[in-house]
């Protein structure tokens, strides 16, 4: 199944959405996988997640980090 550029942009199957300039800057710095068909662009549900676990931070790191910095600002 071929997820659109559009579907992608406006989130479908649970992903995030994306805009357009992310997707963009992904596809010119080689971070996400395309394929163009005529003037459309495409993607495979398993690019995107590749995509997006080379992406994104762990929510728990995140956290944590800001407890540190709260802790050490109340010291």
């Amino acid at each position: 199944m071929w997820i659109y550029q559009d579907d992608l942009e406006n989130g479908i199957d649970g992903l995030p959405k994306i805009p357009k300039s992310t997707q963009a800057s992904a596809r010119k710095n080689g971070a996400l996988e395309y394929l163009k068909i005529g003037r459309h662009i495409v993607y495979k549900k398993e690019w995107i997640d590749n995509f997006l676990k080379s992406n994104t931070r762990n929510s728990n790191v995140h956290s944590v980090q800001i407890n540190n910095q709260e802790d050490a600002h109340a010291s």
